[in-house]
């Protein structure tokens, strides 16, 4: 059997929350030079992703202005039709 294992301290959103901001967290050091971000001045520490996911601080800055860079690859993506761009 696995040992239980303690929360990781400061955390407050619940498991599967913190489980996706890693998931994002880890594609956005992965993926983003090729997305067009500066790692890692664009890319947020946990904290301040979990402190912006809450509304709370700074944090809810810095999440919007990732969300609008990712938005705006997103838009320019070569995939997309001319009418979509």
């Amino acid at each position: 059997p696995l040992p239980e294992l303690s929360r990781v301290p400061g955390v407050v959103l619940s498991g599967a929350a913190f489980a996706h901001c890693l998931t994002v967290v880890e594609f956005l050091h992965g993926y983003g030079r090729v997305i067009g971000l500066n790692i890692p001045r664009d890319i947020p520490s946990l904290a301040t992703l979990q402190e912006g996911l809450l509304g709370l601080g700074e944090g809810q800055g810095e999440v919007q202005d990732l969300l609008m860079k990712l938005l705006e690859a997103a838009l320019h993506d070569p995939g997309l039709t001319s009418y979509y761009q």
